[in-house]
């Protein structure tokens, strides 16, 4: 987690705040080997005020202390501020830019002489306020534009209601509306005239009236020849015992289309009972696409098919085809093997005030993703002791794991609180080009578990700008910031890899 740096120069308007703070209770947390003070650690007189978009919270310790808190929207947290004043008995700290009319979670935490004492959960809600900012666009973007249509996407920094005026000339005359609040936005023009130069603007308004917008332009094509082509995906996988992504008990279905379109995924057990679904997640269009099927059998025939649909709201339907999960002898024969052997042997396992559960292995934490998970390491939630988010900030990621049934080794890649992906380290000599990479690190851990984690798709070199699309084994090098854009991927989710690494994998054509 990042130390959070805030600005208090700017003034914001804000009316009277509530503040809900729930009981707060302490627990003395002791860490193992650690020196017994004379004076047990304790924290009391809590006060806070939140005025203008910044909360204040102080605390006294009757000792000489650390002081620091949590805070976030969720019992996770997720942020955090130290206290400044180190060492000392009086404790305050600033919380600014906090959002409006949504509730607060905090956690104090203050140590001394080695003991570690923290409150429960507490709560505070703000009320609704301006900030007087405008929304701000970005990422605006034409990704498809045919001879009598246009698709215009874009993003807002907070919830708006957005219009597009346009028209032939810089006074529009013409004005389509998306309903609702919303921070991501994607709209279809329909009914313009082939090669014809149009104008458009953009506009944003949140809640409060403040209102921003943007112009630009666009040409149509010279005729209405794409608008008539058919609907057609292609590309599709898995369709062999090769295709990379079939997993125990997960897989991920992948296709392109030839023009934007969402998706939907049917499968099952039989191709005449095709009864689960699984939709694209992205929200706006795309011409690649995909879908991550998980809490499949293992060793089972899974039969799927993909229906697309345009911008023009026709709909394709691609053939049933099928796949199979990988063989889990130790699910099928379970008597036959100590499963407990299988795995690194977790050496503690701590939760903090929420729900997730993190294992202590090779003095690294990995997180439990979910209890039947932790059944299937053998675990108890007996043995699960709480521990605050800062000692466990201490202890750094687990970042290299190994499939206990194939012995395959991955990269495990942090991007978000809750979000993890995978990446396959296929040989010797890519696991030795990471610099930070020690075999003594590697832990070993359930193939069930590794399919809860997506793979990595969106890679790049330290001494390159190009970003790459990991497809089927294959990357296809994106030709503009645009294009990535376009098909709604991330920055955030671009993971950095080892020249050595992106070789083993051959270039589309």
């Amino acid at each position: 987690m990042n130390k959070i740096l805030f600005n208090f120069s700017q003034k914001l308007t804000i009316t009277s705040l509530v503040i809900k703070v729930a009981f707060l209770s302490v627990l003395v947390f002791s860490l193992p080997q650690s020196v017994k003070a004379t004076e047990s650690l304790e924290i009391y007189n809590i006060e806070m005020s939140v005025d203008e978009g910044v909360a204040v919270i102080s605390w006294r310790t009757n000792i000489n202390a650390t002081g620091r808190i949590d805070y976030g929207l969720t019992t996770e947290y997720g942020l955090y501020i130290d206290d400044t004043s180190a060492d000392s008995r009086q404790h305050e700290v600033h919380l600014a830019g906090l959002e409006r009319d949504v509730r607060y979670h905090f956690m104090l935490t203050s140590q001394a002489n080695g003991e570690t004492v923290y409150t429960y959960d507490s709560i505070f809600d703000t009320e609704d306020f301006s900030d007087g900012e405008a929304p701000v666009l970005s990422r605006i973007n034409r990704p498809y534009t045919t001879g009598t249509r246009v698709v215009l996407q874009w993003e807002t920094d907070e919830l708006a209601t957005c219009k597009v005026y346009y028209g032939t000339t810089t006074e529009y005359g013409k004005t389509k509306s998306i309903s609702g609040k919303k921070e991501i936005f994607q709209i279809i023009i329909d009914k313009l005239e082939p090669d014809t130069e149009y104008y458009y603007k953009v506009e944003a308004k949140d809640k409060y009236g403040n209102t921003s917008s943007k112009i630009n332009s666009f040409r149509t094509l010279v005729n209405d020849e794409e608008d008539r082509e058919v609907l057609a995906v292609s590309r599709i996988t898995p369709i062999t015992n090769n295709d990379e992504g079939i997993s125990y008990t997960a897989t991920d279905v992948t296709w392109r289309a030839n023009k934007l379109s969402s998706g939907t995924v049917y499968y099952g057990t039989s191709p005449d009972r095709l009864n689960k679904k699984v939709n694209t997640e992205n929200t706006w269009l795309k011409i690649d696409q995909s879908v991550h099927l998980t809490k499949l059998k293992s060793d089972t025939l899974y039969y799927f098919r993909i229906e697309a649909k345009d911008i023009f709201g026709k709909k394709v339907k691609s053939p049933i085809f099928s796949f199979k999960t990988k063989y889990l002898a130790t699910e099928i024969k379970p008597a036959s093997v100590n499963v407990k052997k299988l795995y690194t042997k977790a050496s503690g396992l701590f939760k903090t005030t929420g729900n997730q559960i993190f294992a202590i292995l090779n003095n690294q934490k990995y997180r439990i993703s979910n209890s039947e998970i932790l059944k299937r390491y053998g675990y108890s939630t007996k043995n699960i002791k709480t521990t605050t988010p800062q000692a466990l900030a201490n202890i750094k990621d687990a970042k290299l794991i190994k499939d206990a049934v194939t012995n395959k080794v991955y990269y495990l890649a942090k991007k978000g609180p809750d979000k993890y992906l995978k990446l396959s380290i296929p040989n010797p000599t890519v696991f030795s080009s990471y610099k930070a990479n020690k075999w003594s690190d590697i832990v070993t851990v359930a193939s069930e578990d590794l399919a809860n984690y997506n793979d990595v798709k969106l890679v790049k070199t330290k001494n390159s700008k190009a970003v790459y699309l990991l497809v089927g084994g294959v990357k296809k090098p994106f030709t503009s910031a645009k294009e990535f854009e376009s098909q709604g991927y991330k920055w955030s989710d671009i993971l950095e890899v080892s020249q050595t690494h992106l070789d083993t994998y051959q270039t589309a054509s």
